[in-house]
């Protein structure tokens, strides 16, 4: 067994997962263990390609030439890969898909993100695949800002104040990005996909394992080649449409994640929380510019004292 630390939660897993944390052996909040999944079927009697069933305490999750996961209760998740799945980067969707469901069914909720620590506080970046999430906290971590997660964000609101938990120390980058943004050369960096472009890098020395105040979530949003960056606030239902737009429940459980407990807690993170629009010209050259935009932008609209 491996002992790992993400997400506040002590996860002991059959699969080595060597980009979580480790931790010490001790009494474990969540098991990861091999077991049997199996494909789900709809109506005709036909298996899905990829497809989620649902009953109560238990989510199975299934796709074809990867495998199954089934989480129980928010303290188990049994794993089925297909042959050969694990070498193509398997334990990703149990650090992904399968922690955000855990968390889901601890009615802890969750946003699609990446998050980095400015001024003693979380600040959050949402929005669609290929927007730029991983791409905009590796811009910060390259400029000495802990990362706090690159893809999944657990949230919590506490009276008028919102906390977020620390991920793990990884980023999930294309190729482009770790050469222009890292200034690394990418081939040193494992593939997350032996067929794919993306690589895995570590953030062990750049990484936040602390619990944070969130301080704003920018939602990424593409400008002209020629467009200077620029931000603009977001509020009321606007903010909320952005957000659950961006919330794991409801991107991966679609209507079933629509609770009316999540529903709430995003209601509330618009609360608490200062929602902006930032627009960016599609250059990784131009990407470089994004931390001291950000800092300029959170002074000038008091949200951080330090530069």
């Amino acid at each position: 067994m491996n002992d790992y630390f993400c997400y506040g939660l002590h996860v002991r897993s059959e699969i080595p997962m060597p980009e979580l944390k480790g931790a010490r052996d001790e009494d474990a909040d969540v098991i990861v263990r091999y077991g049997n999944v199996h494909p789900p079927k709809d109506r005709t009697g036909n298996r899905n390609s990829q497809s989620f069933n649902q009953e109560p305490g238990v989510i199975r999750l299934w796709m074809d030439r990867v495998g199954g996961l089934e989480v129980r209760h928010g303290r188990e998740i049994i794993i089925s890969p297909v042959d050969g799945a694990e070498e193509k980067g398997f334990r990703f969707l149990i650090s992904g898909i399968g922690m955000g469901l855990i968390l889901h069914q601890r009615n802890v909720s969750s946003l699609h993100a990446s998050a980095t620590v400015i001024d003693g506080g979380a600040v959050a970046f949402v929005g669609g695949k290929g927007m730029g999430k991983s791409t905009t906290a590796a811009t910060f971590h390259q400029e000495n800002h802990p990362v706090v997660t690159d893809d999944l964000l657990p949230y919590q609101a506490r009276g008028d104040r919102t906390e977020v938990l620390p991920a793990f120390p990884n980023l999930k980058l294309f190729s482009d990005s770790v050469e222009t943004v890292l200034g690394e050369d990418a081939s040193k960096c494992p593939r997350v996909d032996p067929r794919g472009d993306k690589r895995t890098r570590s953030v062990e020395e750049g990484f936040s394992e602390e619990i944070l105040p969130l301080r704003c979530i920018y939602v990424l949003d593409w400008g002209g080649p020629k467009e200077a960056l620029s931000s603009s606030r977001i509020s009321g239902r606007e903010a909320c449409v952005e957000l659950l737009r961006n919330s794991f429940a409801l991107r991966i459980l679609e209507a079933d994640g629509a609770t009316s407990e999540e529903l709430g807690q995003v209601s509330r993170l618009v609360e608490n929380v200062p929602v902006r629009r930032l627009t960016r010209p599609r250059s990784l050259d131009q990407a470089t510019r994004i931390p001291s935009f950000i800092r300029h932008d959170l002074q000038a609209s008091n949200l951080i004292v330090k530069m």
